[in-house]
């Protein structure tokens, strides 16, 4: 099942509809699909179980996983899990450095941080619970195709650039600034999601790769020296160009491509 991306949870065979509270079977149902409850109408998830969560649905993958809606049965209250993939958790090391991430990330606390709540392993495959942030991500706005209202990008970048500023205090510099990990809470307040992980995100175990989001990335991460969170500000800077003009700064057919128009041109006017 590719939404479950080899995820070793446990089937949950009965549901309490979250509508009209009728127990509901979930054996014909395929994991994480939707399904209406018979006497109400209500929709509903075929869960998956994986310790103290249930995973409800899939929120998004990629090459290190996937993130899935869930629901923290101790606490009672639903949170983001991104759990790995388990061809990336054989590397005990990379698990190890991956983790030791995740808990530093954990140490900030902010108004404009995706929060991270806790981190651990089910059954050799580490996870992170995050703060579920469900209303929608720059990179959505942005593929609407329309420059963004000034006012709105101001606000967006202000929001981002405190979240940084908060980051930076305790040592943190993010590495990976981009329109996918900003997203929105119900009120519109921007929150910087990824903190700490952007590293991992693009590469196998033992990957000599350098860069981030082509499109955003700072000039001297594209040339290979050393970083702080003055490239998270440039990125943040790439990213606000692109939802303001509906087009990033630079661009080309391939990602090399795009990082040498970085450094050889002026942006995209």
């Amino acid at each position: 099942m590719d939404d479950v991306l080899e995820i070793d949870a446990e089937r949950v065979d009965q549901i309490v509809c979250r509508g009209c509270g009728a127990a509901l079977d979930t054996r014909s149902v395929r994991p994480l699909q939707k399904f209406a409850c018979p006497k109400c109408g209500t929709e509903n998830h075929a869960p998956l179980r994986m310790g103290n969560f249930l995973l409800l649905e899939l929120l998004g993958k990629g090459g290190m996983g996937a993130v899935y809606r869930g629901l923290d049965e101790t606490l009672g209250r639903y949170v983001a899990i991104k759990v790995m993939r388990r061809s990336l958790a054989a590397d005990r090391q990379f698990v190890e450095n991956f983790l030791r991430e995740a808990r530093a990330a954990a140490a900030l606390s902010h108004p404009n941080v995706v929060q991270v709540y806790s981190c651990g392993e089910w059954r050799g495959q580490p996870y992170i619970v995050m703060e579920l942030v469900d209303g929608g991500r720059l990179d959505e706005e942005i593929a609407k195709g329309e420059p963004m209202d000034e006012v709105r990008a101001l606000e967006i970048a202000l929001d981002v650039a405190e979240g940084l500023r908060a980051a930076s205090q305790i040592g943190l510099v993010h590495g990976d600034i981009k329109p996918a990990n900003i997203l929105f809470d119900s009120k519109g307040t921007a929150k910087v999601a990824d903190f700490g992980l952007a590293r991992f995100a693009k590469r196998e175990p033992d990957s000599k790769e350098i860069w981030g989001t082509p499109y955003y990335i700072a000039p001297e991460k594209a040339r290979g020296e050393k970083t702080d969170h003055r490239a998270d500000i440039y990125s943040l800077g790439a990213t606000i160009y692109h939802a303001l003009g509906a087009k990033p700064p630079f661009e080309g057919e391939t990602a090399t491509d795009v990082v040498l128009a970085r450094l050889k041109n002026p942006a995209i006017g």
